[in-house]
């Protein structure tokens, strides 16, 4: 990222509709992004939500993938991305990675995964489930400020059934 947030800028101009004067909001349409934040750890998830906040974002909380899946199953039209924590049972977070992926409505919100800890297989097993990214905690600024990267990038990287497609 180049000084300030000027990295935001020089990405997101090759975004369609994007408008530097609106901010991140109009990139995403008429709203700003809306994220699903999922932390078991209310501390955690208090620290989350600010940092969330100060970068213009929208946030739902949920503290189990139970609610997260019950969210987006009511409110997936309202949800641009997902924010999860992978240390509310490993295996809970997992499945709901399976399901997402599964789910042809649901399939398209990029799913980050954020924990304390930076385990090569948690990391590896996370991203072939389906996960866009894995953040290390403490969160940073700058790394929740490209979120948004990730709804501008998954539909085009992607064949229209989760799969990402790597033909010219």
């Amino acid at each position: 990222m180049v000084g300030g947030g000027e990295g935001i800028a020089l990405a997101a101009a090759a975004a369609p509709g994007w408008r530097w004067e609106e901010g991140i909001s109009s990139w995403t349409g008429a709203r700003s992004g809306r994220i699903l934040l999922c932390d078991g750890d209310a501390t955690s998830s208090r620290e989350a939500l600010r940092l969330l906040c100060n970068c213009s974002y929208q946030a739902t909380c949920a503290k189990s993938p139970r609610q997260v899946i019950n969210i987006l199953n009511y409110e997936s039209s309202e949800i641009d991305i997902i924010l999860a924590e992978v240390d509310l049972p490993v295996t809970k977070c997992f499945r709901m990675l399976k399901y997402i992926a599964r789910n042809t409505d649901l399939r398209h919100i990029p799913i980050i995964m954020m924990s304390n800890r930076d385990e090569v297989s948690v990391v590896v097993k996370c991203l072939r489930l389906g996960a866009a990214e894995y953040l290390v905690k403490p969160l940073r600024t700058n790394e929740l400020l490209n979120l948004w990267t990730h709804v501008w990038r998954r539909p085009a990287e992607t064949d229209g059934k989760g799969r990402y497609d790597d033909s010219p």
